[in-house]
């Protein structure tokens, strides 16, 4: 499998669609990055949500304890 199918299955299992606005779906993506990566629960009570005008394209962040 190449890149462009991988990206594609991905996109479709996580629920990004063309339809969406940029927000949701950066939303989408910096979540399923972060919990596939670290490994880490949706339910956290690290995880914030950071996003909208003049966040400089953050959209999640995480603090460790």
């Amino acid at each position: 499998m190449n890149y462009e199918e991988y990206k594609i299955i991905w996109k479709d299992e996580i629920g990004i669609k063309n339809n969406m606005n940029t927000v949701e779906k950066g939303r989408l993506f910096s979540t399923e990055l972060f919990t596939q990566y670290l490994d880490v629960s949706l339910l956290d009570d690290n995880l914030y949500y950071i996003d909208g005008k003049s966040d400089g394209g953050i959209d999640l962040a995480i603090t460790f304890v």
